[in-house]
């Protein structure tokens, strides 16, 4: 039975007794990074490519607008939910938060609850699209659904249809670890195949994408998880 990978949760503050109550409550359902001022957080979303971020406005090194608009801009971390937190209510401060890219804006003080409820909702949302969208885009992997084609920096990858689906398979699990039973069930359903034809097939997949930076890794007792390269 697979487990769900527990979501990663980005929170910018250089308030750090904020930032470690407010990491302390959400450590209980999500993995939780923290990041101190703006530089640190752009480049801990780029390495860390959590699923939605807590950014605060007033920053060190660079501001919370800054950060908003710089990951927008980013084809790798443009998608990632941004909940903006600040103490500065004020209509203005709220549009321009949304004009750099905040999906949602939270004025200090706010309750635990009220931070789920928003946290839970961007991640719904963000689960529907990922279901709908006819293509995934994985650092320089493209995976287009409707065309049954992927890319590698704009490359086409040659795939065969079981290997397509294999790729598809594991960019839906990514970060999940999956066991070879798992994938023979999901993969090859009621096909008479041994463990061994997972391992056939990772191996030639796992050639294929060398220049992508996304890997398949060999949790060796575990199965396989992709996962970003480094």
């Amino acid at each position: 039975m697979s487990v769900e990978p527990r979501r990663k949760i980005l929170i910018v503050d250089d308030e750090l007794a904020h930032a470690e109550i407010l990491s302390e409550l959400l450590s209980e359902r999500f993995d939780v990074l923290q990041a101190a001022d703006g530089e640190t957080a752009i480049q801990l979303a780029i390495e860390a490519l959590p699923d939605l971020v807590m950014l605060d406005i007033r920053l060190p090194r660079r501001s919370g607008l800054d950060v908003c608009s710089s990951l927008r801009n980013r084809e790798r971390t443009r998608d990632i939910p941004i909940i903006v937190m600040t103490g500065n209510d004020s209509q203005e401060t709220r549009i321009t938060a949304y004009r750099k890219g905040a999906d949602d804006y939270l004025c200090k003080p706010f309750s635990f609850d009220e931070v789920i409820a928003r946290i839970e909702s961007k991640i719904r949302r963000l689960d529907e699209r990922s279901l709908t969208k006819n293509s995934v885009t994985l650092g320089n992997l493209l995976i287009d659904r409707a065309k049954m084609e992927a890319q590698v920096s704009g490359m086409p990858l040659a795939l065969s249809a079981l290997e397509f689906r294999l790729l598809e398979y594991f960019a839906q699990h990514r970060d999940e670890i999956l066991s070879r039973d798992k994938i023979l069930k999901d993969i090859w359903k009621d096909a008479v195949v041994t463990a061994r034809t997972v391992d056939t097939h990772v191996s030639f997949l796992r050639k294929k994408l060398s220049g992508s930076t996304y890997s398949i890794r060999t949790l060796y007792g575990a199965g396989y998880i992709l996962k970003p390269r480094g």
